[in-house]
């Protein structure tokens, strides 16, 4: 079947969505507003098939920047007198018969080059047409697909995050913060999607995820603009190929979808990821007992395989080393006790593969001295966490581990039983019982007390030379991870 046979797929419910976009805010003449009514009754007359090819090849040649619309808006009426100019047609924004064929071989002949291939994921209630032959390599990860050039110079990622562990503004606030790494040229938030746009480490980038009852599902396209100039014209198209159910109450249900494109829909081994950080050189990390008691195998991205060799289920810390041997660089644990209202900074890899699967750092205040139920094992904190956190560490203004990050409280749950929802409640494993678990295994590493401050840039920059993403793969699961 030909791509425009494929777009019937979904088409009512995704034509909704496409009815939001903008027309062009100009104050025309009566001259040309009836131009563009005669070009508009026009473009009514095609089968709604063509109409939706025909956006489609405006978008691959480049002329139309915009989302499906079920009638010719004025930014479409532009859009194809700009194709007409370029082609030295007479532009009066009308598309002959001469002139679809014209458009056809253009397009067609852009989306050809691309490869184009419907893809269905998420258990088969999303799907994307994916440009395959702009990429060398496809690797299953812990939420999708990740498809990638051989220079890096263009990738995709196709990504599902449950309910549990996201809500759909969790991701969009996520995707749409600017870092050091990251700026934002465009964004939009809509009750059922969001659109995000700009720069991350120097590549542009183009994400849309869509929410339902069971989760947030979309996609990020990066790429270089040196290498393939197209990009922005491709990603429009990506945009616009992309097909799911849209719920109108994107903030319940809690469904898991599953973590990679399954094919039949027998239930999966669940992958799961988390953080930790390195206490040694010779490759010895600590993360959270809860991230790895399921793992068959354990994968740090960029380090290798690791394996447990110490647990301590009640204070829910974990030991593992890398099956290597790595030498690594490391963080200090402080020895002095955390004190209320002192600066902290949460590093970790919350939600990974939505956009990247960078090091993350939110800061806020030790905002108590014991946890829930009044644990004096645990210390109380402000900075924002996400799933994926667990197990990363809680650093003071010197950069020195003051926690294991452990716990973020359930806002659902306390908004039954207050009802109120307080902002940023998490909990971290205090330092000092992190001190005894490495000591019994000759692994303490303390730190200097007249240790100086440090920038968060300058705590940030030390943290991506020691914390790490934790992958955990389940018994019988069919990812496979290549390894450093």
């Amino acid at each position: 079947m030909t791509l425009a046979g494929h777009l019937r797929f979904g088409w009512t419910a995704f034509l909704a969505l496409c009815l939001y976009a903008a027309s062009l805010p100009l104050v025309q003449s009566q001259g040309h507003a009836q131009s563009y009514d005669r070009a508009k009754s026009a473009f009514a007359q095609f089968e709604v098939e063509t109409r939706v090819e025909i956006e489609l090849l405006l978008m691959a040649t480049g002329d139309y920047n915009g989302l499906l619309e079920e009638e010719l808006s004025r930014r479409g009426f532009s859009a194809i007198q700009k194709f007409e100019t370029r082609n030295g047609i007479y532009t009066d924004g009308i598309i002959s018969s001469s002139e679809l064929e014209t458009l056809r071989r253009e397009g067609w002949a852009f989306t050809e080059s691309l490869g184009l291939a419907k893809r269905q994921f998420a258990r088969n209630q999303a799907e994307l047409f994916v440009p395959q032959r702009l990429f060398t390599s496809e690797t299953p990860t812990a939420r999708g697909f990740g498809f990638r050039h051989v220079n890096d110079s263009v990738s995709l990622d196709i990504t599902s995050i449950p309910l549990t562990e996201a809500n759909f503004r969790d991701v969009f606030d996520k995707l749409s913060a600017e870092n050091s790494r990251r700026t934002i040229s465009y964004k939009l938030l809509k009750p059922g999607f969001f659109v995000v746009s700009g720069k991350f480490d120097g590549k542009s980038f183009y994400s849309r995820f869509h929410v339902n009852s069971v989760g947030t599902t979309g996609f990020t396209f990066s790429w270089s603009e040196g290498v393939f100039p197209a990009g922005q014209r491709t990603s429009v198209l990506l945009s616009n190929l992309f097909f799911t159910e849209i719920s109108e109450h994107p903030n319940t249900g809690a469904i898991p979808l599953p973590d990679a494109d399954s094919g039949p829909n027998e239930a999966e081994p669940k992958i799961s990821t988390g953080s930790g950080f390195f206490v040694s050189s010779d490759g010895v990390g600590i993360t959270n007992q809860h991230v790895i008691e399921d793992c068959d195998t354990i994968v740090l991205p960029g380090y290798g395989q690791a394996l447990i060799i110490k647990t301590d289920p009640s204070n829910d810390l974990a030991m593992i080393e890398l099956r290597n041997k790595k030498r690594t660089s490391f963080a200090i644990v402080r020895k002095e006790p955390a004190t209320l209202g002192e600066p902290v900074f949460a590093i970790g890899f919350p939600l990974a593969g939505a956009l990247d699967n960078g090091l993350n750092i939110t800061n806020g205040i030790v905002s108590s001295l014991a946890g829930i139920g009044n644990d004096s094992r645990q210390i109380q904190f402000t900075a924002a966490v996400q799933h994926g956190n667990s197990g990363g560490p809680l650093l003071d203004e010197t950069g020195a581990v003051i926690g294991i990050v452990h716990a973020k409280f359930d806002d659902s749950i306390l908004y039954e039983n207050t009802g109120s929802v307080p902002q940023n409640l998490s909990y971290a494993v205090r330092s000092e019982i992190l001190r005894v678990f490495l000591s019994t295994a000759g692994k303490l590493m303390t730190k200097d007390s007249e240790r100086p401050k440090k920038s968060p840039s300058e705590i940030a920059a030390a943290a991506t030379k020691y914390a790490f993403q934790v992958i955990c793969l389940p018994e019988d699961s069919r990812v496979q991870l290549a390894q450093p």
